[in-house]
C-alpha cells in the first residue's frame, strides 16, 4: 500500500484535499494574495486643507490611478495616490476642485518612468485659489 493511501485510510482525509487541482488552486490564492499587497508599492501622500467655508471636492490623478476626497469646510484629509508598477511612462497630475460655487482644473507637478518625484503634494483651497506645496522624494 503506497503512503498516501495509507495517510487517507488513517487520518480519514478527504481524497479530494490531496487532488492536485486543490493544491494549485490554493498555491494561486496565495500567490495572488501577496502579488494585492504589492499593487501599491509606490505612492505619493495627496494632503488637503480646505479653508474655505464650504465643502469642497477634490479629484487628483496620475492618468491612470486616482483619489477623490470630500471635505468639509476648514478641514484637513490625507490619501494616497497609488503607482502601480505597470506605469513606466512620464507625465503629470490633473487635479479638479468643485464647490458649491466654482470648479477648477488644473495640471501641476511631474513624474518620471512611472516613479513620483514628491513624496507629497500638500493642496489648500482658500475662497478663489489653490495653492501647491510639493514635498521632494528622499530618494
Amino acid at each position: 500500500m503506497t503512503d498516501l493511501k495509507r495517510l487517507t485510510e488513517n487520518l480519514e482525509i478527504p481524497k479530494q484535499l490531496l487532488d492536485n487541482r486543490w493544491i494549485a488552486l490554493v498555491f494561486l490564492l496565495c500567490l495572488t494574495s501577496c502579488e494585492l499587497d504589492k499593487a501599491c508599492s509606490t505612492s505619493v501622500k495627496i494632503s488637503f486643507l480646505n479653508r474655505s467655508t464650504s465643502s469642497s471636492r477634490i479629484t487628483v490623478s496620475n492618468g491612470l490611478d486616482s483619489v477623490i476626497i470630500d471635505a468639509t469646510g476648514n478641514s484637513k484629509v490625507g490619501k494616497e495616490l497609488c503607482f502601480s508598477e505597470s506605469i513606466r511612462t512620464d507625465g503629470n497630475y490633473w487635479l479638479k476642485l468643485s464647490s458649491p460655487q466654482e470648479s477648477k482644473f488644473l495640471a501641476f507637478g511631474y513624474y518620471s518612468n512611472g516613479m513620483p518625484s514628491e513624496k507629497e503634494f500638500q493642496i489648500t483651497w482658500v475662497n478663489d485659489s489653490v495653492k501647491l506645496k510639493s514635498i521632494p522624494s528622499d530618494y
